[in-house]
């Protein structure tokens, strides 16, 4: 789906589009009955070209064709909530009971709370999915967003820390909590980044962290030599240089 995706992308910028339309919609005929996966990108594709009404018949007729399709339902259900029509919504929310994992249906059901302006309930049902998945990132973040909405940004950070010291050694929490520290007490982040460090010396996300964290505290060699280890490490990500590039203008070597 990814690569019929970025065909559709290319095609518009050649104007294209009409032709790209024709190839996606032979694709929904041939696979309707395998995969939902071209119905899906169909949808994205004519909701994009302004033309909702025809991707929701689409939509219609793919359900139609797949009635038992949890993942499906859910993808319209978000869809109909989305476009403002939260009955239809509802009738396919439930409907899809049964017919996906709890974990995806609560997901779904969280983001329809939030679309109808219900924070609170929608952290309800974030909460429910932690159960059943205590080491879900996104479930973590997706609580943490809400918490900061209902109750506060001190909440929703002590909510990420006690996720990391019950499982200290998770490397998706720890990026999680470091991220949501960024713009808050540099101690405190930097000390998130050495957690992580000393379980992943290699990690490279962590060096470059670390480098820019001991720059806002002017701390320019020891952030020079961080970025410089990151290097070593992934010389190729983009962000090295740029990070590096970062470090530098913060020393006054602009020419470097």
């Amino acid at each position: 789906e990814r690569i019929a995706a970025a065909f559709f992308a290319a095609s518009r910028h050649f104007r294209r589009t009409d032709d790209a339309i024709q190839f996606l919609t032979r694709r929904f005929e041939r696979f309707i009955g395998k995969s939902s996966g071209p119905a899906r990108t169909l949808f994205h594709a004519l909701s994009s070209l302004d033309r909702a009404p025809e991707a929701f018949e689409r939509l219609q007729q793919a359900l139609l064709m797949r009635p038992t399709d949890g993942d499906l339902i859910l993808f319209a259900a978000d869809l109909y909530a989305r476009y403002g029509r939260p009955h239809e919504a509802a009738k396919l929310l439930e409907s899809a009971r049964g017919k996906c994992s709890e974990g995806v249906w609560l997901r779904v059901s969280a983001q329809i709370r939030m679309y109808r302006g219900e924070p609170r309930e929608s952290l309800g049902l974030w909460k429910r999915v932690l159960e059943l998945e205590p080491l879900a990132v996104d479930a973590h973040g997706n609580v943490a967003a809400r918490l900061e909405e209902v109750e506060g940004r001190e909440v929703a950070l002590a909510h990420l820390e006690r996720a990391v010291h019950a499982f200290p050694h998770h490397r998706g929490l720890q990026e999680l909590l470091i991220q949501w520290l960024r713009d808050g007490d540099v101690s405190r982040l930097e000390a998130a980044v050495r957690r992580l460090l000393d379980d992943e010396p290699d990690n490279a996300w962590a060096r470059r962290e670390l480098a820019l964290v001991l720059a806002r505290q002017r701390s320019l060699d020891e952030a020079l030599r961080e970025v410089e280890q990151a290097g070593r490490v992934d010389p190729h990500s983009p962000s090295y240089p740029n990070v590096r590039g970062t470090v530098l203008k913060l020393a006054g070597r602009h020419e470097e």
